[in-house]
């Protein structure tokens, strides 16, 4: 019961395996601001805004998964009334709403790790991020930084490489044991590790 008050739940995975599972915000919310800066002439790739957000100092930090932040549209306003309703400074350029985006999500990763602590008493050593948002190492380093743990960042494509084992192991090409799976991702040159810095406000979440 209390993990389902926190939002948590179970999903089904391969070989009757069961997620414990809790859904964060990704990258949808910089994605649609860029779209918002790319009809106005704009052109910013995530690396782009990652490598000058990097260059300012940690600024205002919103709740990322906020309702109100799950529509396509206006995300650039709604980022800013966010930090003006918390009273905290807006951001006025895109590599300042973007460093709010990047220092929101890593302090919302943070935020659900200590939950999952506390609801199954276990603890967690190290957090692997996946999928596009892996891509940033600005975002690995503040998760990691944020959650005080080893981020192994990547693969990007996740979804595809499990579904390509998966079709793999079906076919008699690889063992059916997941964990192999997992070590064979594992040396793929995109996995990359990020050690967190004890910097001041990087455990707040």
């Amino acid at each position: 019961e209390a993990a389902r008050i926190q939002g948590f739940t179970n999903e089904r995975g391969v070989e009757s395996t069961v997620r414990l599972l809790h859904n964060v915000m990704g990258l949808w919310v910089l994605n649609e601001c860029r779209r918002e800066w790319s009809r106005a002439g704009l052109e910013l790739s995530t690396a782009e805004l990652g490598k000058r957000a990097r260059r300012l100092e940690r600024g205002s930090v919103v709740d990322i998964n906020d309702p109100r932040l799950f529509a396509p549209g206006d995300m650039i306003e709604r980022m800013v009334s966010l930090c003006r309703e918390t009273g905290q400074r807006e951001p006025s350029t895109p590599v300042e709403v973007a460093r709010v985006i990047f220092d929101s999500l890593a302090v919302a990763y943070a935020s659900a790790i200590q939950r999952l602590e506390e609801l199954t008493g276990r603890a967690i050593t190290v957090v692997h991020l996946v999928g596009g948002g892996s891509r940033s190492d600005f975002l690995a380093q503040l998760t990691a930084d944020a959650c005080q743990r080893d981020v192994v960042a990547g693969p990007a494509e996740a979804a595809v490489m499990g579904n390509a084992l998966v079709q793999a192991a079906t076919l008699g090409d690889l063992p059916r044991d997941r964990w192999a799976w997992r070590r064979l991702i594992a040396r793929d040159e995109e996995i990359r590790r990020f050690t967190p810095r004890s910097i001041r406000g990087a455990t707040e979440c």
